[in-house]
């Protein structure tokens, strides 16, 4: 059949299956070679982890933009557009852009079919199109995030990235990754490759051990970004200041340089500590922190603690670890605050039934004091009632409203608004149905 439109093609994507168990890393890589093998002709940093992946790639893309390199970034889910998944300079790719990478990708996808090979992947088809894009485009650099752990993931087709990166680890696809953190760990680890430095996050003692010892064995150095490092951290309404003790670049931590983020999220504090000492690795002498500070300063991570109006905030907390940042970041932003302007936040909740939304909203209730709880449902076959939803409110002694359509939600939760923050969380598809609702309210 042949696809003429970009509507189409896009069409044509969302049907692709998510998962396929007849796919492997030789699969994706033969249908790179199809076209002409586009990862080899790019400088990549490959990022894995369970939570902060996408934060780190969004800030090393504009660390490097700032520095003026001419960079691509590879993330997902996306939100509203699938073109948010390509970012070129800032910006999603455009349509056209798209379109023609779809073409590219589709014929090669023929091709392979016709030879008795299956059909790629939704995350395969995809990461493809990226390699296509950003090779096309001649990017400086392509910051490239893993979609599902690392070792099996259709990234890690990428022989010989410039730098690898691992966040912060945590239980997140336990039916796929294991239950263990050591087992999640070793799958992140991973994307590390010989003599290829990784800068990773500490986390707990099993997990960092995993990542370390896979590092040795391939004679990879591996520089670990720790909490320790931070001097100073202040928040405010603003976002959050702080300092931080630089291993890559040791003449800074004389200069007594503070980073403002426009962001209440804490955990954005070592994820933006991550992406500065990977560019500054990279950069060397030449790094600009003048230009990395001011850049850092207006970037906004969509989804993540994104205040999209006044006290109503996006965060897309999706596991538990996530949901124990984001009480940390709660927190955080009460101590901030005149004790005779707090009150009892909002919560707005959904999420999809492989997460463990019993064990989150478990948490929630116990170290959230919110006086309302709004749960609504994310459409597909992958989604949790609403009716399952109050049911585990109700268990930890919590009433939910429920309510079917987010639209209806977002217009409940900002007429009982008043003077209270409202935080929507469970969920990035949550997030991009809320995104895109406000959009025509």
């Amino acid at each position: 059949m042949q696809y003429t439109t970009y509507e189409q093609a896009v069409d044509y994507i969302l049907q692709i299956p998510k998962f396929s168990t007849k796919n492997s890393l030789a699969h994706t890589k033969l249908l790179l070679q199809q076209l002409n093998s586009p990862q080899e002709q790019l400088q990549i940093i490959h990022i894995a982890g369970t939570n902060g992946k996408g934060s780190v790639c969004v800030a090393i893309d504009t660390i490097l933009r700032a520095q003026g390199y001419h960079v691509g970034r590879f993330t997902s889910p996306h939100l509203i557009s699938m073109n948010e998944r390509f970012v070129i300079d800032g910006q999603m790719v455009g349509n056209e852009a798209f379109f023609t990478a779809f073409t590219c990708v589709y014929q090669a996808t023929e091709r392979m079919q016709q030879e008795g090979y299956p059909h790629p992947t939704f995350f395969e088809f995809l990461f493809c199109m990226g390699c296509v894009i950003f090779t096309q485009a001649a990017v400086d650099y392509a910051v490239i995030e893993t979609g599902l752990g690392g070792r099996l993931d259709a990234t890690n087709v990428v022989e010989k990235p410039l730098l690898t990166g691992i966040t912060s680890i945590g239980w997140d696809h336990k039916e796929i990754l294991g239950d263990r953190l050591a087992t999640i760990a070793g799958e992140k680890a991973g994307i590390i490759k010989e003599g290829v430095p990784v800068f990773y996050q500490q986390t707990q003692e099993e997990s960092d051990t995993v990542i370390e010892q896979r590092a040795r064995e391939l004679g990879s150095r591996y520089i670990q970004i720790s909490n320790t490092q931070v001097i100073t951290q202040q928040h405010d309404s603003r976002g959050i200041t702080f300092a931080y003790h630089s291993l890559m670049l040791p003449d800074y931590n004389h200069q007594n340089v503070d980073w403002i983020l426009h962001n209440h999220g804490t955990y954005q504090v070592k994820n933006t500590m991550m992406a500065i000492e990977m560019c500054a690795f990279l950069c060397g002498s030449a790094s600009r922190i003048d230009r990395w500070q001011e850049a850092l300063q207006q970037l906004t991570h969509p989804g993540r603690m994104e205040e999209v109006r006044p006290r109503f905030f996006l965060d897309g907390a999706h596991n538990v670890s996530a949901i124990e940042s984001f009480i940390t970041t709660y927190q955080a932003m009460q101590q901030a605050k005149d004790q005779a302007s707090q009150f009892s936040p909002i919560i707005l909740f959904s999420a999809v039934q492989e997460k463990e939304y019993q064990d989150m909203i478990r948490i929630l209730c116990q170290q959230i004091p919110s006086s309302l709880y709004v749960v609504t449902q994310i459409p597909g076959e992958r989604s949790v009632s609403i009716h399952t939803l109050q049911q585990e409110f109700d268990a930890c002694g919590q009433q939910a409203i429920g309510f079917e359509e987010v639209t209806d939600a977002i217009t409940f939760a900002m007429k009982e608004q008043g003077n209270r923050e409202v935080f929507c969380l469970g969920s990035l598809y949550l997030v991009g149905m809320i995104k895109e609702a406000l959009l025509k309210l």
